[in-house]
């Protein structure tokens, strides 16, 4: 074999490199020119990015997730007051947040985290809260309610506080009640099927209620009306005739297996939404479920308490 025959073929290495530069430069700067079509098939990449291409050889921006929701970071807001045992900041938080649009399991973390808060803000002799009552011969809860003007003579508060469960239990003479100052509201949650009685805002104690079939129980901010122990109803026009055929008095008095509001009728009051109510209920098996013609229905114990502490004029917000 000769000495020319031996060399590296230089040349076709020369031309192979050359080949390969036009490629590249054909396929990634040429091509660069279809970058924006692809920016705009992916809007929220670019948007993370305020529009500009991320900068790998920059600090990372400290700032918050945009994948988290301002509800998540609210909460967790409160949880950081808790921990900090700031209980009225928190309270204030919780208040702030618990009637308004949030999803179930932020609502129930909620409910949790005020347990807690007025587990503290009630505990101590000399809470901010409240007014310490001490009961003397002849004294009734309808009667120490009345002495505290800001109740209107309703005296599930002091129940709700002083853990008493019958109002006609007899009170124990140099007895302290605890007696709240503050305000009271009711919240409703219809996917959670739980109506909270809420202080200051905070929400206190919960029971399970029934909602509207047919998303007939609408969302929004009504007030307590009027309140009716053993309550007669008055069903829709549209069930009169054939409730008058099977020879059902109209209206159906309390008792009646016809009639559906149970021991109490408590009125929401709303210039949109009429004939709206809380009320307990002849079918407790629908406690839990959408059963009722829109109303709110409770077990026929537990919507007395909300008669004994909802005063007219008190706040009753419905959530979806």
């Amino acid at each position: 074999m000769s000495a020319a025959a031996k060399r590296p073929p230089v040349f076709a290495i020369a031309a192979a490199a050359v080949a390969v530069t036009a490629i590249v430069w054909f396929v990634f700067v040429r091509g660069s020119s279809d970058a924006p079509a692809l920016q705009s098939a992916f809007p929220a990449v670019a948007a993370l990015n305020d529009g500009a291409p991320p900068k790998n050889d920059a600090p990372p921006e400290r700032r918050p997730s945009p994948f988290v929701a301002p509800q998540d970071a609210a909460v967790a807001s409160v949880r950081d007051l808790c921990a900090s045992e700031k209980w009225t900041d928190a309270r204030a938080a919780i208040a702030r947040l618990f009637a308004g649009d949030l999803p179930d399991e932020s609502r129930a973390e909620l409910a949790t985290l005020a347990g807690r808060v007025h587990d503290r803000l009630f505990a101590p002799p000399g809470a901010p809260d409240l007014e310490l009552y001490e009961i003397v011969s002849g004294d009734n809860l309808t009667k120490i309610a009345q002495r505290f003007k800001h109740l209107k003579g309703c005296y599930g508060a002091i129940m709700v506080l002083n853990d008493i469960k019958d109002p006609n239990a007899t009170l124990r003479l140099g007895r302290k009640l605890r007696v709240p100052k503050g305000a009271w509201s009711l919240v409703v949650d219809k996917s959670l099927f739980t109506l909270w009685i809420c202080y200051e805002g905070a929400p206190i104690r919960s029971y399970r209620v029934a909602i509207g079939r047919d998303e007939k129980t609408p969302a929004g901010t009504f007030t307590v009306g009027n309140k009716n122990p053993k309550p007669a109803w008055y069903p829709p026009q549209e069930m009169i005739a054939d409730l008058k055929k099977d020879g059902v008095p109209i209206p159906i008095p309390y008792g009646h297996a016809k009639n559906p509001l149970g021991e109490y009728w408590i009125a929401l009051d709303h210039k949109e939404h009429q004939g709206l109510g809380i009320h307990g209920t002849n079918d407790p098996a629908s406690i839990g479920t959408r059963a009722s013609n829109g109303c709110i229905r409770m077990d026929n114990k537990e919507v007395m308490m909300i008669a004994w502490t909802a005063a007219p004029g008190t706040a009753a917000t419905i959530v979806e």
